[in-house]
């Protein structure tokens, strides 16, 4: 008989067995330890399925500054800050204005540009250029690229002072903190002198706080400016007006300021006529450098004050001896309206009608500067 069909039979079963029989062991839990003896449990690993809607993809290690975009195109142009300058109040916000020389988008140049400040507790900025004062002091704002670097120096302000005396430090530039005593006429503190000063001393009042700004060495008040600087400045002068009864006394003209503050070799130009299409242009470009203005106003009387700082909304610091706060705000309009042109060569050192007074003297450069 032929067994062939049967000894294939068997040898697709052997076949059949051995193709089988690691999986059955798989699947049995039991596996051959390495010296082939025996038989060990195999661990079991449970296999949780997760939906693809529950898959996220990795988190980004990119930081992300606040305030800051994640893509910002820019370019680098050379620049400057024009203001050197600039007071504000507290929660105010204001951008720094900045000039680019060359060609290019404005956006992208300013996207190129690296700001800082010195005191960001007092005043952040932001990469912008946005800066917002928080509490009252004093900042150096920074901005810089490959091309340039620049700053500007920030005074806040809470509220401003009165009384007799308010006295103000201003951060004018990144190495000078000038203190600003502002005096009021009335205090009567000023021992033979007071009742002068109450009448007449708006002049003095403004001569002192310029001199203590510029020469720290003393605490000037205007006492000292009236009875040791003047006769100093012009003696034959201050003789005659002195001389007067107390009504008939003047205060300093102009020149006569100048005279005194050239006596101390504070720099400074007297400007003694102006063209009113011009003159608000050059008080603001006085005071974006964060030097003050010693003007004489006269609309219905005639008064000296004093311009401190321009405000981040174009208005100006005023220091005024008369009324309760010693410095106060006011538009810039409204100060050039009260301004006058002195008519004649100015020699007088006192007031004694307005041909011979009149104009400004911007504290703290000369015309050569």
């Amino acid at each position: 008989m032929n067994n062939r069909p049967e000894n294939f039979k068997k040898s697709f079963f052997i076949l059949l067995l051995t193709a089988i029989l690691p999986v059955s062991f798989l699947l049995s839990g039991c596996s051959r330890n390495s010296h082939g003896e025996g038989t060990e449990p195999a661990t079991s690993v449970a296999v949780t399925e997760i939906p693809a809607s529950q898959v996220r993809p990795p988190e980004s290690t990119t930081e992300i500054k606040e305030n800051e975009p994640a893509v910002s195109p820019s370019i680098e142009l050379p620049f400057t800050i024009e203001d050197r300058m600039v007071c504000m109040f507290t929660d105010e916000s204001w951008q720094v204005p900045v000039d680019f020389q060359g060609e290019g988008e404005s956006d992208a140049a300013l996207a190129g540009l690296t700001w800082t400040s010195d005191s960001p507790r007092v005043v952040s900025v932001d990469y912008r250029g946005n800066i917002t004062a928080h509490t009252e002091g004093h900042a150096v704002i920074s901005c810089s690229n490959s091309l340039s670097e620049d700053e500007i120096c920030i005074n806040v302000f809470r509220e401003l002072g009165g009384g007799s005396c308010w006295e103000t430090d201003m951060l004018t530039a990144p190495d000078e903190l000038r203190t600003y005593r502002n005096y009021a006429q009335g205090a009567y503190e000023y021992g033979d002198y007071s009742e002068y000063v109450a009448m007449h001393g708006c002049a003095a009042c403004c001569t002192a706080t310029a001199l203590g700004a510029w020469d720290t060495g003393k605490v000037w008040d205007p006492e000292i400016v009236v009875r040791d600087l003047e006769p100093e400045a012009n003696e034959k002068a201050w003789k005659k007006n002195y001389a007067k009864t107390m009504t008939r006394q003047m205060p300093l003209t102009p020149k006569g300021i100048s005279r005194v503050l050239t006596l101390k070799e504070i720099p400074h130009t007297y400007v003694p006529s102006f063209d009113r299409d011009t003159l608000e242009e050059d008080l603001r470009r006085h005071l974006k450098k964060g030097l003050p203005v010693i003007y004489q106003a006269g609309n219905g009387g005639y008064h000296m004050m004093m311009l401190l700082g321009l405000l981040t909304d174009g208005n100006v610091l005023v220091s005024d001896s008369v009324g309760y706060y010693r410095v106060r705000v006011s538009s810039l309009e409204s100060v050039t309206g009260q301004m006058f042109s002195c008519k004649e060569e100015p020699n007088a050192s006192y007031f004694s009608g307005r041909k011979t007074a009149g104009g400004y003297i911007k504290v703290g450069e000369t015309d050569e500067e």
